[in-house]
C-alpha cells in the first residue's frame, strides 16, 4: 500500500478532503512481508513525527490482530513483535532510500494543482522534510537497532 492508493473523499465544490474514501490496492499482489506494506505507507504518506508515533504501536497491534486471527492461541502465531519489528527496519530502510527520488515524480503530479508559487514550495518543503525524517531515523536504526546487522557483514 502506498499513497497511490489512497482516495480522497471530495466536497461539492470538488476540493480533496483530508477524510480517506477508499484503499484500493491490487497493484502488486504477492506474499511477503507482512510489514512491507505498512513501511512503504508510513515513509511515503506520513510526516516523521506521525510516522514514528504509529511505530510506537503498530507491532504490538498486528500482533494482536495476529493473535484474535488464531483463535488466541499463541503457539499458532509465526511473529513476535521483534521480529515484526525487524521485518519492518529492513522494509523502512528500502523505502527510506525513495524518498528523495520520488520527490520530483510527486511535485511534478500536484504542483499544477497549485497557482501559488508560495503553496508549491511549502508542498516541496513538506517533501524535503519527510525524506529528511526518513533518513535521520534510517541513521538510528542503522546505529541501534540493526547494528548488528552490520556489524555482521563488516558494514
Amino acid at each position: 500500500m502506498h499513497s497511490g492508493n489512497l482516495l480522497w473523499k471530495i466536497n461539492k465544490n470538488g476540493e480533496i478532503q483530508n477524510e480517506l474514501e477508499a484503499i484500493v490496492d491490487w497493484q502488486i499482489v504477492h506474499e511477503g512481508s507482512q510489514m512491507a506494506d505498512l513501511a512503504r505507507f508510513l515513509v511515503h504518506t506520513a510526516d516523521g513525527n506521525i510516522r514514528r508515533e504509529a511505530e510506537t504501536f503498530a507491532f504490538d497491534f498486528y500482533r494482536e490482530c495476529l493473535l484474535k486471527e488464531f483463535g488466541g492461541d499463541s503457539s499458532k502465531v509465526p511473529y513476535n513483535v521483534e521480529q515484526l519489528r525487524k521485518a519492518y527496519y529492513y522494509v523502512f530502510a528500502l523505502q527510506a532510500f525513495f524518498t528523495l527520488q520520488l520527490m520530483p515524480v510527486f511535485f511534478t503530479a500536484v504542483k499544477h494543482k497549485y497557482e501559488s508559487k508560495d503553496e508549491q514550495k511549502a508542498i516541496y518543503d513538506k517533501g524535503i522534510q519527510k525524506a529528511l525524517d526518513a533518513y535521520n531515523d534510517l541513521d538510528r536504526i542503522y546505529n541501534e537497532e540493526m547494528k548488528d546487522v552490520f556489524e555482521k557483514y563488516g558494514l
